[in-house]
This record gives structure tokens, sequence and C-alpha cells, in this order.
């Protein structure tokens, strides 16, 4: 049995990724001279730089939860096939025991009928 506890738990920290924490709002990017409009692009470049690593994580996140996913497809197709195998082992086992119960049964009838037999053969001596 699997116990949920914190080592069950995949977490993925995704920093934010508006305008504003990404430092790219339109009243920040001026471009009406030469020095504004490079700081700009610098702005623009590092902000690219962030969306690549925020896309880096999800990508990551993602990988990661897929495995989980697969290793428990795994787990349960295995868990499913040992049950399979169990009830065809209880099966097993419930069948040998009715043939030994039946072969107990017509042991003990043919011991009975012989027992009759001998007794009636006795009579049979005496008449």
């Amino acid at each position: 049995m699997v116990n949920l506890t914190t080592e069950n738990s995949i977490n993925v920290k995704i920093k934010a990724a508006d305008a504003a924490s990404l430092g790219v709002q339109a009243a920040d990017l001026k471009v009406d001279n030469k020095d504004n409009a490079t700081g700009a692009l610098v702005r623009l470049d590092k902000a690219i730089e962030n969306v690549a690593t925020i896309r880096s994580q999800i990508g990551t996140g993602i990988e990661r939860l897929t495995h989980s996913i697969n290793s428990l497809g795994v787990t349960t197709a295995t868990a499913q096939d040992s049950q399979s195998v169990i009830r065809e082992l209880d099966t097993a086992k419930e069948s040998v025991r009715l043939a030994r119960d039946r072969i107990m049964s017509d042991s003990s009838r043919a011991m009975f009928v012989q027992a009759n037999k001998l007794a009636s053969l006795v009579l049979d001596l005496f008449k």
C-alpha cells in the first residue's frame, strides 16, 4: 500500500509572467530616443529570457507529470496482473479441494457399500 506523503507530490513553482513582473509595461518601454530604445531592447531581451526560463520550468513539470502518469499506469497494470494470478490460484486451490472432497466421499461410499456386502454375505451363510 502506498502512503501519500509529501514525497509523492510534484511541485512546480513558476514565477509570474505578466508585463509588470517582466518589466515590459508599455509605459516603461519608451523609444523616443536612442538611449531609451536601447534600454527598451535590453528589457525586452531580459523578458524573453525570463519567459524562456518559465517555459522550461513548465516543460520540466509536464515531463515529471508524464513520467508519474506512465509509472502509475505500469503499477496499475502490474497490480491487476497480480490480482488475476491470485484469483486463478484461489480457483485452482478450491478446485483441488473439491476434487479431494469428492474422492473422499466416493471412497467412503465405496467402503460403506463393501461393508454392507460383507455383512450380507455373512447373513447369507447363516441361512
